[in-house]
């Protein structure tokens, strides 16, 4: 069973991608809107679930924090350049390696290391220069009693896996 929703057009495979965000003025939101570099775990892009459930939870967990409401934009990426650090072996270790340099270039040169900073790091010396569009990636969702959400009947064991694409580049996006 696949995870991803994929689709193929001449020949380009394409995900299909779930990007939530607050409601707009005008009601509808026409493109995603780019995260911001303090909350961007993944470097600075335009983030998109693979699983529309998890967007319609980040809905009331983060953006009515902000808004009254929320909207799911939909749209199909093209996987073509994607690091697939989730579902491919060879893509993940090499994923795991660039962070890993960057976090020891930082070590070498006596400064702290932090998210921000290798995001930037990777951005501007790595990801461009592998052609690298957009990374796919994962994190484990927990059981949230305050919300009721069970993502796990046998914890520790989380198995649903959020999974998350950051797009760097509107040109990847149809």
């Amino acid at each position: 069973m696949d995870l991803i929703h994929r689709s193929i057009t001449n020949d380009v495979t394409y995900i299909t991608g779930y990007h939530t965000q607050e409601n707009r003025v005008a009601g509808y939101l026409a493109e995603p809107v780019k995260g911001k570099p303090d909350d961007a775990w993944l470097g600075v892009g335009y983030y998109f679930w693979v699983d529309e459930t998890f967007a319609h939870f980040w809905g009331p967990d983060h953006i009515k924090k902000k808004a009254d409401s929320y909207e799911i934009y939909k749209a199909r990426i093209d996987s073509t350049n994607l690091l697939n650090a989730s579902f491919d072996e060879k893509e993940y270790f090499f994923f795991k390696s660039c962070i890993e340099k960057a976090i020891e270039y930082f070590k070498s040169k006596g400064h702290s290391v932090s998210l921000l900073k290798v995001n930037r790091f990777l951005s501007d010396h790595y990801w461009p220069q592998k052609g690298i569009t957009g990374i796919i990636f994962d994190d484990l969702p927990h059981n949230n009693p305050k919300t009721g959400r069970i993502h796990s009947e046998i914890e520790p064991f989380y198995y649903n896996r959020r999974i998350q694409i950051v797009v760097f580049d509107l040109k990847t996006i149809v």
